[in-house]
């Protein structure tokens, strides 16, 4: 489910992040969707390695979207349950096993788009893994700043971006890691 309370986006603003368009008028996206996946054999539902036992699958995302003149603020909930325990063991082989990802997470970006098309952003995420595969799979938290050079509306941009992260652990262990990413998108 979608809304758009305050009318459409221009250009088709909602498939795109950042205000390349610079909204004349505040405009509000607030999305929705629930998928459950009956039976499913593979960690992701319908892609991933494959599960040694069916699992069912019920996610939630929840997307909000504002843009005006070169701002846009976006936030995202996502979580992942399963019917039971998202740890499955190898049959013929108990010191095998693979796990279904459960748990939610957050994102949060914030950006503001010069009108030489020149973007910077800022971004919060964080990811908590379901108790079921805690021992498995750290929490994580990201903070990420960036900057996109519009060449050609969206269709061409080139983006670079440092990101921080900390991975925690169920054993207090924590990991920090950064990573620096620089992209070349151009579309059709």
């Amino acid at each position: 489910m979608e809304l758009l309370p305050f009318g459409s986006f221009s250009k088709d603003g909602t498939y795109f992040e950042g205000d390349i368009v610079r909204e004349k008028k505040p405009k509000l996206m607030l999305s929705g969707a629930f998928q459950q996946n009956n039976h499913a054999k593979r960690v992701q539902g319908q892609l991933g390695n494959d599960l040694f036992e069916e699992r069912t699958m019920k996610s939630v995302m929840l997307d909000a979207m504002l843009k005006y003149n070169g701002w846009a603020a976006m936030s995202s909930y996502l979580s992942r349950t399963t019917s039971r325990n998202a740890v499955t063991v190898n049959p013929d082989d108990i010191t095998q096993s693979n796990y279904a990802y459960v748990g939610y997470g957050f994102d949060h970006q914030l950006s503001y788009n010069f009108p030489s098309n020149y973007e910077i952003i800022g971004r919060y995420s964080t990811q908590k893994a379901g108790e079921d595969i805690r021992t498995l799979a750290p929490n994580s938290k990201q903070y990420t700043v960036g900057v996109t050079k519009y060449i050609w509306e969206h269709t061409f941009k080139l983006q670079s971006e440092l990101t921080f992260d900390t991975l925690n652990y169920f054993d207090s262990r924590t990991k920090n890691n950064w990573y620096l990413r620089f992209q070349v998108e151009i579309g059709i």
